[in-house]
Order: structure tokens, then C-alpha cells, then sequence
């Protein structure tokens, strides 16, 4: 599969979006800066709308892959699994304090619960009791980042970008 634009007014034939979900019921007042979002969102209403969107792509003849669903699938594969988990779960991405308990927690978790888990985060409450001396608040895996520009066949098409996100 080939995976590259070669119009920004060409007929889209394949999506992959994401449905909202629990990384939207973890955003608070507090924490929306850092996690690159501009309000709190009623997540209910978000999901909605994604829904809307998403049935009038199909309707119009795109095809729609859902990113955590194929997450999910990757995941259900044990390469697929160790892939993902062996360059996430770090102690560069995590701290040495938390790899370990992390570990533990996405070693134990289904696929879907572990591509929920890489796409909304980890809170405190997800790990097991005294697992870490310091523990984080959402510890997001899926990195966010917005966009700077698109690739359009062999050009590159530039935007004006969000903020940069925080240091690790």
C-alpha cells in the first residue's frame, strides 16, 4: 500500500481517524495546556460529532479505518506488541521510577485496554497500589504534536503551527 497525497482536492478514498475517548475524560483546567488542547471538551458531544463525521465520509464512499482499532490489532499480534510496548515503556520516555510499574500494568492489559491505554494515557488510579514512589498525572504515549504542513505528492505544504510542546 502506498501511502502518500497526491492532491489536496483529489478524491479521498481511505481515513484513518481517531474516535475521542478516554484521553477527552482525563482533561482538566489544569492539565489542558500540557497536553496541547485549547478547552476542556464535553467528551460526550465530541464523540457525537466524530460519529457524524465519520458516517458522512462513509456515505460519501471513503473508506474509514479507525487508528485505535488497528492499534488494537497490532497489539494482538505478540511482535506487533513487544514492538510497541519495548519503545514506549522506557525509562527516556517513563522515568526509572515508573517503567517498571507501567510495564507491569500494560503487560497485563488486553489489546483494546492497551491501545486505550497508549492513546488516552495512564493516571495514577490505572497502576497498582505503592507500584511507584512518585506517579504521574495522564502520562501520554500517543506523542501529539500539531501539524506544520502536509505532504502533497512531491511538495510540501506548510501551515503555521500550534504551540511547541512542553520538554521532555
Amino acid at each position: 500500500m502506498s501511502l502518500t497525497v497526491q492532491s489536496e482536492v483529489g478524491q479521498l478514498r481511505q481515513v484513518i481517524v481517531h474516535r475521542p475517548g478516554l484521553e477527552l475524560s482525563r482533561l482538566t483546567p489544569q492539565n489542558i495546556g500540557d497536553l496541547l488542547f485549547d478547552d476542556v471538551m464535553w467528551a460526550a458531544r465530541a464523540k457525537e460529532e466524530h460519529d457524524v463525521f465519520a458516517e458522512t465520509l462513509r456515505d460519501r464512499g471513503v473508506r474509514v479505518y479507525y487508528f485505535g482499532q488497528l492499534l488494537a490489532e497490532t497489539l494482538e499480534v505478540p511482535e506487533g506488541r513487544a514492538y510497541v510496548l519495548d519503545r514506549t515503556c522506557t525509562r527516556e520516555m517513563l522515568g526509572p521510577e515508573l517503567v517498571d510499574p507501567i510495564r507491569r500494568l500494560t503487560d497485563d492489559a488486553d489489546a483494546a485496554t492497551l491501545a486505550s491505554y497508549l492513546v488516552g494515557g495512564v493516571l495514577k488510579a490505572d497502576l497498582r497500589p505503592l507500584a511507584a514512589k512518585r506517579r504521574p498525572g495522564p502520562v501520554a504515549a500517543l506523542p501529539v504534536r500539531r501539524p506544520g504542513g502536509a505532504d502533497a505528492g512531491h511538495d510540501r505544504v506548510l501551515a503555521r503551527p500550534g504551540p511547541e510542546p512542553r520538554a521532555a
